[in-house]
Formats: structure tokens, C-alpha cells, sequence
């Protein structure tokens, strides 16, 4: 469904362009009406789209920072018209002042979530947030303050032709230390890094500022092909899986151990660490989640 939202600034607001919404509309089959809160820009209150709102698409999960860009009054009525649980929270920065956008220091995607818990100064807001995430089964990374401002939250997770891809800037891959980095690996196929100082030092947002979702409509995907994209069995749908790697255990058995430890033959641990991340990128792809 399209929703065409209240911007702060009346340059914003004129970028509206009906040949792009007809275009879209016709292409991704979209029969419902739009629900069109524009109108509330005229009463001086904005809620900037998916800058304001982070959302949890599969969970209707949405998250608001409270700033002049996004009502939290305004959201709640987007919330209950779209179907929505809402979760608001203030926002600072290093300096006290709000954030404008929720989206520089959040980003919540199907099985992980970035957020800066120190521009979210409330214990008990924080904790809704964090709440929240929890019960979606998200992997919180956490990042520092200086690590936001390098744009390490304005990243979102797509999907491509070999799977889910993180697209990030590259100042904010570079801020993430090699845990950090490690974890966001774990969650998807590949990490797509592009360069945008330019947008980052003058347009005040990154990679994410820079896309836009589209999906298809639910129902488009006929039932035989749904094998292909999901792992389900009589039980339902696989969601969640718990691995371990070869390690350096695998190198402990020896010609000499092989009865004790009740295996036939050594084992490759290179080979088995490949085969192992075979196979967790293929439940990754199937949209498990891979902890």
C-alpha cells in the first residue's frame, strides 16, 4: 500500500510525483487506496516516512524517535490505520539535541537489528526498545555514539539474486570494530560497502537515506514455489537456528583417537568449516535465522 507522509519542509513536500505513484502502482498491482496524510503538514506537524519510522516489516513492528520530523501523535494514528505495534522514544546526540530521523540510529532488518543505545537517554524507553527487538528474536548489535555518527546505524538489509546483502557506507563499516563486523557477517549473505561522503557530510544521512523498499503484494508468490524461500516442515516454518563452527575441537581427533571418540575417520577442518558455511548461507537464504 502506498502512504504519502507530511514532510517539515515544503521543498520536501513538492517532491510528490503522481506519474512515479501510477507508475508504481500499476507495475506492483496495487489496488488499495493511498492513504494520503500530506494534509497534516498544513497544521505544522511531519512524519518523514521510513526516516522517522524504522519498521519490522514481518513483525508489524515500528519504532519512532520523537523529533519536529516525526509526531509521535501523528504516528500512532498511522500505527493503527496500517496495523502496527508502536514503539517511541527521545532521541539525543552527543551535543542533547534530538535526532531528526530514526533511522541514524536504529536499523531493525529480518534478523538483526543496529542501535545506539546512548542517543536513547530514558532507561525505561531504552528498554522498550530493546523489548521489543527481543521479542522479534532479533541480534542486537550495539554501537557507540561516535560509531552513529559515522552512520554505522543508516544500513539496511536487501535482498539479491545470491541471497541477503547489508548495504552500509563505508565510513560506517570502517567504524565497526571486527566483532561488530563479525556479527552482521553471521546475518547475512554479503556486506555491500559504498562510498557517499558527499550525502554524509551535506545531506545529513547515508546508504539507507538513499533506497527504497518494494514488495510484492502477498498472494503474488504461487504456493508451489514457496519451498524455495522458506524452510517448513509439518510443524511450520524454521525461524531460528542455533550452530557452532569447526573449531579447532575437530583437530583433536587423531588416527590414534578414533575409537575413543567414536568417529571412523580424521577429519578436514578447512573443509568442514566450508561445508558449514554452505550450509548455514543456505538456511540464511531460505529466511532462517542463523545465530
Amino acid at each position: 500500500r502506498i502512504v504519502l507522509y507530511p514532510m517539515k519542509v515544503p521543498s520536501r513536500a513538492a517532491e510528490v510525483r503522481t506519474d512515479i505513484i501510477e507508475t508504481v502502482r500499476r507495475k506492483f498491482g496495487l489496488v488499495e487506496p493511498i492513504y494520503d496524510m500530506t494534509p497534516w503538514a498544513k497544521s505544522g506537524v511531519a512524519l518523514e516516512g521510513t526516516g522517522s519510522l524504522v519498521l519490522d516489516r514481518h513483525k508489524k513492528q515500528a519504532y519512532l524517535a520523537s523529533s519536529q520530523r516525526a509526531d509521535r501523535n501523528l504516528a500512532q494514528i498511522w500505527a493503527k490505520e496500517l496495523g502496527y505495534d508502536l514503539v517511541c522514544f527521545s532521541s539525543r546526540d552527543r551535543h542533547g539535541q534530538e535526532i531528526y530521523h530514526t533511522n541514524v540510529l536504529m536499523s531493525v532488518n529480518s534478523n538483526f537489528a543496529v542501535v545506539c543505545p546512548s542517543a536513547i537517554p530514558d532507561p525505561q524507553e531504552l528498554k522498550a526498545v530493546y523489548d521489543a527487538l527481543r521479542r522479534s528474536h532479533k541480534v542486537v548489535v550495539n554501537v557507540t555514539m561516535e560509531q552513529l555518527e559515522n552512520f554505522a546505524c543508516n544500513c539496511l538489509q536487501l535482498r539479491g539474486s545470491k541471497g541477503s546483502v547489508l548495504a552500509i557506507s563505508e565510513a560506517g563499516w570502517r567504524s565497526l570494530d571486527d566483532s561488530q563486523r563479525g556479527v552482521l557477517e553471521s546475518c547475512v549473505d554479503q556486506v555491500v560497502r559504498a562510498s557517499v561522503p558527499t550525502l554524509e557530510r551535506i545531506g545529513g544521512g547515508s546508504v539507507r537515506c538513499m533506497v527504497a523498499e518494494l514488495f510484492k503484494r502477498r498472494g503474488q508468490v504461487e504456493d508451489s514455489k514457496r519451498g524455495l524461500n522458506c524452510c517448513e516442515s509439518e510443524h511450520g516454518r524454521l525461524e531460528l537456528v542455533i550452530v557452532h563452527e569447526p573449531g579447532l575441537e575437530v583437530d583433536a581427533v587423531m588416527p590414534w583417537t578414533l575409537d575413543t571418540m567414536k568417529v571412523d575417520e580424521c577429519f578436514n577442518r578447512v573443509h568442514l568449516k566450508s561445508q558449514h558455511r554452505d550450509f548455514t548461507s543456505l538456511l540464511k537464504g531460505r529466511g532462517a535465522q542463523v545465530v
